[in-house]
């Protein structure tokens, strides 16, 4: 923005990603000063993540519950710590951490589901899950286009 950073420490600045900023005193997120957060321990994670030694971030806000020690990003939208899988800063209901992977930027699976921007995709099948293309997935049930079944849109010829 065209705002100026109010008592920055100019010597000490520097810029951490695109995103995040950092001084001697303090954390910032483009031009607003991040509440608490640790400057001697923040660092950047893919994406939109960071994290101190108290606290995980998403956008600069806080991430309710996020585990800070096992806490890992999978790609920009996908984390994990050891209690939950996160979609931006949303922990995934029932996602299971120990299977859960990312198979394409909108994409994800664990031993349970396939999900799709961060959503379960009803009835999918992850052991039977390919790509197909940017669009277009399939399990042994159904083809999906967008996370949605794509099954009455398109004639299935061939089906097994």
């Amino acid at each position: 923005g065209d705002q100026t950073l109010k008592n920055i420490d100019f010597l000490s600045f520097k810029a951490l990603n695109d995103f995040y900023g950092i001084d001697k005193n303090s954390v910032y997120l483009f031009d607003t000063k991040i509440k608490n957060a640790d400057p001697a321990t923040f660092h950047t994670l893919d994406g939109m993540y960071a994290k101190d030694k108290n606290h995980v971030y998403f956008e600069g806000n806080v991430i309710d519950r996020a585990d800070t020690a096992s806490f890992e990003t999978l790609n920009h939208s996908y984390a994990k710590d050891k209690k939950n899988v996160y979609y931006f800063k949303a922990a995934l209901k029932n996602a299971d951490t120990k299977t859960f992977r990312i198979l394409n930027d909108e994409y994800a699976a664990d031993k349970n589901y396939i999900y799709y921007d961060g959503l379960t995709i009803k009835d999918s099948d992850p052991d039977s899950f390919e790509i197909l293309d940017d669009n277009f997935v399939r399990d042994k049930n159904h083809i999906y286009f967008w996370g949605s079944i794509a099954d009455d849109d398109y004639k299935i010829i061939n089906k097994k």
